[in-house]
């Protein structure tokens, strides 16, 4: 168990950055985001690939590259598993998560570790987000307007899970990311985090690309992303509260309940409120 607790002039004086990136072949975006991370001005300690599921072609082409360092899953565990394996191997205080279709603007770490030095109490800072289709046409943006809090993270999800930084020991110390969580895993840990102390968005223009895939947003995986981020929240709801479980659990019930009501209409309106 490493130590929670992290005095203020030493997070001042280093705020050094460690980047985990999952990876799980095919990834056509896997040049642009990793071209993203060299090109920031506040340069990472590392640059973590965890490939998810033995593949030799991306494996040679990871190797091909300086300053990367590859772990390999032989058999693919899913994402928060190899978040989890690149959060433990890492060798910074912080940890930023980069998917592989996604892609940083220059000062994205710069903006955020900025926040980091002015308050070394938090736990989690996050940047908002441009979204893309796959062929670059912006669609929108996402995250958080305002300083983020555990009563407004209990609401809906602020942060976006390519525009976050967080401190490895209170990671650890939270058990990491949750492994049986099959998606929003990445909302369970910032509701975790929040639990235990500050988490804040940051101001200013939006320094991620978040590229939506048409994997990523067929009806069935809206529906599940928003099923599952119901019941995320409402467990921490019932934790934070010390409700009896019956409370989480009608609330979910109610809210899938409404899902099916609303098909086959709910495709548009419940993707906007998931990414939100």
């Amino acid at each position: 168990m490493r130590p929670t607790e992290q005095s203020s002039s030493s997070a001042k004086a280093s705020v050094s950055v460690s980047v985990v990136m999952p990876i799980k072949a095919p990834a056509p975006w896997i040049g642009v985001a990793l071209d993203s991370i060299l090109a920031q001005t506040h340069p990472a300690t590392e640059a973590i690939c965890v490939v998810d599921g033995h593949d030799r072609e991306m494996l040679g082409l990871l190797k091909a590259r300086d300053n990367v360092e590859v772990l390999v899953n032989e058999v693919s565990r899913g994402p928060a598993y190899a978040r989890n394996r690149g959060i433990n191997s890492a060798s910074s205080n912080y940890i930023a998560l980069l998917d592989s279709d996604d892609e940083w603007a220059p000062t994205h770490l710069e903006q955020l570790t900025s926040a980091l030095r002015d308050d070394p109490n938090l736990l989690v800072v996050g940047s908002r987000a441009i979204t893309m289709n796959e062929r670059g046409r912006i669609l929108g943006s996402v995250g958080g307007r305002a300083r983020a809090s555990r009563s407004q993270l209990l609401i809906r999800n602020q942060f976006v899970n390519s525009g976050t930084v967080f401190r490895q020991d209170a990671a650890l110390n939270v058990g990491g990311l949750n492994t049986e969580v099959r998606v929003c895993e990445d909302y369970d840990l910032w509701l975790r985090l929040a639990a235990k102390g500050p988490v804040r968005m940051v101001g200013g223009p939006p320094t991620v690309k978040y590229r939506v895939t048409t994997s990523g947003v067929s009806r069935e995986h809206i529906d599940q992303r928003s099923r599952e981020a119901v019941r995320v929240s409402r467990r921490q709801l019932g934790r934070s509260l010390n409700l009896p479980q019956v409370v989480p659990d009608t609330c979910q019930w109610a809210w899938e309940r409404y899902l099916d009501l609303r098909a086959p209409s709910a495709g548009s309106k419940t993707r906007k409120w998931v990414l939100r």
